[in-house]
């Protein structure tokens, strides 16, 4: 629980006892261990495993003053906290938290998701890195059947927005002096070590020479809390496929994803294209899946259900697709 600092004109000089010397150190009070100290524009934060603290720089005799900050705070791990637009992220043992000078925790709607399939015995692996292209703090750790991290979560700070999925990776590194954000992982395989690989992130739209399967899908909307039914009859897409490499007509599938009852698979009463596995309604007579590309205005479907699900994906080679403001026609039609 020491922090030291080196004389400022001889960083070679630890020692403090020489009068020319401005060498010194301050001890933290509480917590059992300092887990990382980092610094930020106008000073560095000291976590221990409870305790934030602040080092500021003082300009006198003392040099340097320390100052607890807050107290019942967890840290997963020593490289799990990142500084983004002058606010600092980090992952605790179960929630986020970010310091704007105060210490908030992040209202995070995948809270349950990652802290309930964890290995916490390897949360000492957990990074984290920043994409400012995108506005976005990764956090990449072990799932709960895992040695290694072999997934992420996504926290975009501009938007509010958290999202997931899984991928290999134990070190990032976003820097304005390079084009793209840069990421290693170590594959191991039945406990051997292969070659490590060094990858270029944000390049390009596949993964190599293979397609990379991509979606998004919203939660569940309704009407009136789902007491009335509501029927979908169109839809009017916003897609832009701008990058793309896929010749001159790329595409997405776009679904409709319809349920009446909550915690129920998506399925439409009846419907013989269902895909179990999946856990939701595949391309069939009710429509519910359809194929957009550049060039289509609107889709016309029938989906009826209390509640329906949005989802857009791209399984194709060289398609690189933007989501914007989707239109659908949906009017409310009864409660039975």
């Amino acid at each position: 629980l020491l922090i030291r600092w080196a004389s400022q004109d001889d960083p070679s000089q630890w020692d403090p006892t020489p009068t020319t010397s401005t060498a010194g150190s301050l001890r933290v009070s509480r917590g059992s261990r300092i887990v990382r100290a980092l610094p930020t524009r106008q000073e560095v934060l000291v976590w221990t495993d409870t305790h934030l603290y602040t080092l500021q720089f003082l300009g006198t005799a003392d040099v340097f003053g320390l100052q607890e900050y807050a107290d019942n705070i967890s840290v997963i791990s020593p490289r799990s906290m990142v500084s983004a637009s002058n606010i600092v992220y980090w992952m605790g043992q179960d929630k986020f938290y970010a310091y704007t000078g105060r210490v908030e925790t992040l209202d995070c709607t995948l809270t349950l998701h990652v802290f309930n399939d964890i290995n916490y015995d390897q949360s000492d692996q957990i990074v984290s890195g920043t994409n400012e292209q995108w506005n976005e703090i990764w956090w990449f750790y072990p799932t709960a059947d895992s040695n290694y991290n072999n997934a992420y979560v996504i926290y975009n700070h501009l938007e509010k927005l958290w999202y997931y999925g899984t991928i290999d990776r134990t070190a990032w590194l976003d820097t304005p002096l390079r084009v793209n954000p840069q990421a290693t992982n170590t594959p191991i395989t039945n406990g051997v070590v292969g070659s490590g690989y060094l990858y270029n992130h944000e390049d390009g739209t596949d993964d190599d020479t293979l397609a990379m399967d991509s979606y998004i899908q919203s939660s569940d909307f309704d009407i009136g809390d789902g007491d009335n039914f509501m029927l979908t009859r169109r839809m009017i897409p916003d897609i832009s496929f701008d990058g793309s490499t896929n010749g001159i007509n790329p595409e997405v599938t776009i679904s409709v994803l319809p349920r009446n009852f909550p915690g129920s698979a998506f399925k439409i009463p009846g419907d013989t294209g269902y895909d179990s596995a999946d856990n939701q309604s595949v391309v069939g007579s009710t429509v519910i899946n359809s194929t957009v590309t550049s060039y289509t205005d609107q889709v016309f479907m029938r989906a009826r259900a209390r509640q329906m699900a949005f989802k857009i994906m791209s399984e194709n080679l060289g398609v690189q697709w933007q989501l914007g403001m989707p239109r659908l026609d949906v009017r409310q039609d009864g409660s039975r």
